[in-house]
């Protein structure tokens, strides 16, 4: 007996060890399940770096023809804090999607279809790193660069034609304290004797942004002329107006642009921005809203057969949150019409019909962004989209519209919208991001005023 209490005790022991070591193991498994849950649970989650890491649509820009999309991508580096903008061009009928830029040095931008459909514009930098018009073919082959204006362009547009573009150049016409005081050119001070000598977080650089056009041969430009000239005033306005201000008229003969032709006080207290029209032959400016339109005057439409000019318009100066009218002017007898005198809400971002029978713009209701259709003819406005989105732009293709969209659950993606409402994603920029988190889920909540009414 006393030789078997070892070999009981130590099979005791061996089989205590054995135990303990499946608990040890079923302990480690857990703790690896709980670590890979845990895991899961914060890859499933929206954070500060997935969000910079999601590729941003932006200037979404039809065919002449209407059958391809052009729009850029642009995608930030978060460790270089640095963006980096690419286009592409998708196949409304295939849905194919065409990378048309892959430099990894700078952004291609600002980019439209030249008027035939067989070039495509864009602004991207020289070797001077000055942005300028280069040209390519629309499946990105033959990069050209088009024009070699000294700093730099901001932005530009073909005439309808194609025998012109106008662009917009910042141009230099206050001088510095150093050049107010050549024998003093060390010094670091400023002349301020203007009320406009900081706008936000930027100080004002003397300079001023104005349209030129150049005459256009499909190969280069020449013949530059400023429709502005020793005008201290800026067109597109600041801070945040650009392209969608300035637009050529179908017969490719009149510039049309938005500027506040004010300064010092008076332009830090007014809305009373105008619509002026430039005539490329006889060189003379008009002021389209002079009478009768004395708050902002934004973002002029021509009509397909340049009969009409439509754009946006506050009736108060000062007001800058005053609701945002549809005008239309008949340009035979400059009457004007207010299309949205019985809509409660606000209207942008007009877009015509083909046959100029219908506009489409993008209105606010209950805090959100839908597209809207306008019977020019008739005077009639109905919402086309419903949902909790917005959507950024729409422009008419055929029987459809086309548009950039964005939610809460969703960043900006392109859309069709078919005349009933009916939508369609087209682009997938963000699909393999978004497959790895659950998506934000958003409720409204209406709370009664004083008044009786719901906010």
């Amino acid at each position: 007996m006393k030789h078997w209490i070892p070999v009981i005790l130590a099979a005791l022991f061996i089989s205590m060890s054995a135990c303990d070591q499946d608990k040890k193991e079923k302990a480690d498994e857990q703790k690896k399940a709980k670590a890979e849950s845990e895991s899961e649970m914060k890859k499933d989650v929206m954070s500060a770096e997935l969000l910079w890491k999601l590729g941003r649509v932006n200037n979404v820009q039809l065919s002449p023809d209407g059958g391809h999309v052009l729009y850029g991508v642009t995608r930030y580096k978060l460790e270089e804090n640095s963006g980096q903008n690419d286009l592409f061009k998708l196949n409304l009928e295939t849905e194919d999607v065409t990378r048309l830029t892959t430099t990894e040095e700078a952004s291609e931008s600002g980019a439209r279809w030249r008027p035939d459909g067989n070039k495509i514009g864009f602004l991207a930098p020289d070797e001077n790193d000055d942005m300028q018009l280069w040209e390519m073919n629309p499946d990105g082959s033959d990069k050209r660069k088009i024009s070699d204006i000294k700093n730099g362009i901001k932005g530009f547009e073909y005439a309808p034609d194609q025998t012109k573009v106008l662009y917009v150049k910042e141009v230099k016409l206050d001088k510095t304290a150093n050049e107010v005081h050549e024998d003093l050119p060390k010094a670091n001070a400023r002349i301020i004797d203007n009320l406009m000598y900081r706008h936000w977080d930027e100080w004002h650089d003397y300079r001023y942004s104005h349209v030129f056009f150049a005459d256009y041969d499909g190969k280069i430009l020449r013949n530059h002329k400023d429709i502005m000239k020793g005008e201290k005033y800026d067109s597109p306005l600041n801070p945040w107006g650009g392209m969608e201000q300035i637009t050529w008229n179908p017969n490719s003969d009149k510039i049309a642009y938005v500027c506040k032709k004010m300064s010092k006080k008076e332009y830090t207290l007014s809305t009373n921005s105008e619509i002026y029209l430039y005539d490329v032959k006889t060189e003379e400016t008009k002021n389209l809203t002079k009478n009768g339109f004395e708050g902002y005057d934004r973002n002029p439409v021509y009509s397909p057969d340049g009969n009409y000019l439509a754009w946006e318009s506050m009736e108060e100066d000062g007001f800058e949150s005053d609701k945002n009218r549809i005008m239309v002017m008949n340009l035979e007898t400059e009457d004007v019409t207010n299309m949205s005198k019985d809509f409660d809400y606000n209207a942008q971002g007009f877009s015509w019909s083909k046959d100029g029978k219908k506009m489409y713009f993008i209105s606010g209701v209950h805090a959100t962004q839908q597209i809207f259709e306008l019977d020019v003819e008739n005077n009639v406005i109905n919402q086309i989209t419903e949902g909790k989105h917005n959507y950024l732009n729409v422009n008419a293709a055929g029987d459809r519209l086309i548009g950039a969209k964005q939610s809460m659950a969703l960043p900006t993606e392109i859309f069709a919208v078919d005349m009933e409402g009916k939508e369609k994603q087209l682009t997938h920029v963000n699909d393999e991001k978004l497959d790895k988190i659950t998506l934000a889920h958003s409720e409204e909540r209406w709370i009664e005023t004083s008044d009786g009414k719901e906010m």
